[in-house]
């Protein structure tokens, strides 16, 4: 009975209608009206954040053919200072006399809330009465439902069924390509798709950032008839995001290709950005404790070291020339391949398998076993095994007083130069 009930539950929990931005941008904007409240939720905050400027600048300008007035207030219900009573007492006001002017309800911060939280309940209430009601019980204004959340909860879903339901899902780079043309082509001035590639690409993908110097250029070269790649490598520096994926991917990468310098380089910008250096380390140890895993693995199975290695040395060479979702989806299959050779092998060459999350056959799905596999040609089994106890003695060094980070916070960076140019070096 449980079992059906939480079926029904997830049933009631999906989103009816829903559209995909930027997608189906064309189709979003034709069902834009001032009779229709609107949810914007997803994993990409910048889309999110343009698009409800984009739906807010419309329909203000719709409405003022239509009201006296039209004005776009914003909420946000996380704020310190946000009262709720107040709120509902605002909304009592404006119904009764704004009948003249159209406003625009802007309404974030939800997503600060837990499901079962007295704001997410109470404004789920208010939720529930607006969408029942709907926009055309009340022509005198709408609701902009700012949600950023991968999948709004259930209980957020199931009081905005009447909702405009728009996902602003997660990018990959041709899409990231394509909307930075949007953005160059808001700005009047004529950008090179070369000139926006190499743009994004600086920008290490991070469209905050892209919007951010497409912006600026445009400004700067406001003489200029067009902006090409050569004004772009002059003026744009490359941007360091370090909570990205791709700083860290680029320390790994610098790892396992046995880079020193710009494995160095990466190590400073990280550390110098405010990661702390323990992430860092234990980065590092992760990454040589996969690949003794492999050396390990090697011994034990002729079928392990043979097999595994051509399937990392397909996924390199193939990975090295897709992008995108074609990238994306060439990891998944490879991996899911990588996975079903070493069940085999477990199965019928008797290999330990434990529970552990350190276990290399728990971690398989991650691209970095496969990287593991393939550059493990650039390590001995000795170096790895030094590698690994000389980061460990990190911890050691500050925790007896030998490295005083809070005296000299560098030491600890020094000492990561200092284990990784000492060892490369012997390779």
């Amino acid at each position: 009975m449980a079992t059906t009930r939480a079926a029904g539950a997830a049933k009631t929990a999906a989103i009816a209608d829903e559209l995909i931005y930027p997608k189906q941008a064309d189709a979003i904007s034709a069902r834009l009206n001032l009779k229709t409240n609107i949810l914007i939720y997803g994993e990409e905050l910048f889309l999110i954040d343009d698009l409800a400027r984009e739906i807010t600048h419309k329909l203000k300008k719709s409405a003022a053919a239509h009201f006296a007035s039209a004005s776009a207030r914003h909420i946000n219900i996380s704020d310190s200072n946000f009262d709720y009573g107040e709120f509902l007492s605002s909304e009592d006001t404006f119904s009764l006399f704004g009948a003249e002017d159209f406003c625009v309800k802007i309404i974030r911060g939800l997503e600060e809330f837990g499901a079962s939280s007295p704001m997410m309940k109470k404004f789920c209430k208010y939720l529930d009465a607006i969408d029942k009601k709907g926009a055309e019980d009340n022509p005198t204004s709408l609701v902009i439902l700012v949600y950023a959340v991968k999948k709004p909860v259930a209980e957020v879903i199931k009081n905005t069924k009447n909702f405009i339901a728009i996902n602003c899902k997660k990018m990959y780079e041709n899409d990231i390509f394509a909307y930075a043309r949007k953005l160059a082509a808001r700005t009047r001035k004529s950008f090179t798709d070369d000139a926006v590639s190499a743009l994004a690409e600086r920008s290490r993908m991070n469209l905050f950032q892209i919007n951010s110097e497409i912006g600026r250029l445009a400004i700067l070269n406001h003489e200029k008839a067009e902006i090409d790649i050569e004004t772009v490598e002059s003026q744009v520096e490359y941007f360091f995001d370090p909570d990205s994926f791709t700083a860290i991917n680029e320390l790994d990468y610098c790892i396992y290709k046995k880079d020193l310098n710009n494995a160095l380089v990466t190590i400073g910008e990280l550390i110098d950005h405010g990661v702390y250096h323990a992430l860092i380390v234990n980065r590092l140890i992760s990454i040589f404790r996969t690949m003794l895993s492999v050396s390990l693995l090697n011994e034990a199975s002729e079928t392990f070291k043979t097999g595994a290695y051509k399937i990392a040395a397909e996924f390199v060479s193939g990975a090295a020339y897709k992008k995108g979702y074609d990238r994306f989806r060439f990891s998944n299959d490879m991996l899911s391949k990588f996975e079903f050779f070493c069940n085999g092998v477990c199965n019928n060459s008797n290999i330990y398998r434990s529970g552990s999350k350190l276990d290399f056959f728990n971690g398989i799905k991650n691209q970095m076993a496969l990287y593991a596999v393939y550059y493990l040609k650039n390590y001995s089994e000795k170096d790895l095994f030094e590698l690994i106890k000389s980061l460990y003695q990190i911890d050691v060094k500050i925790r007896t007083g030998v490295l005083r980070i809070d005296q000299r916070p560098e030491s600890v960076k020094e000492e990561i130069y200092k284990i990784l140019i000492s060892n490369f070096k012997k390779l």
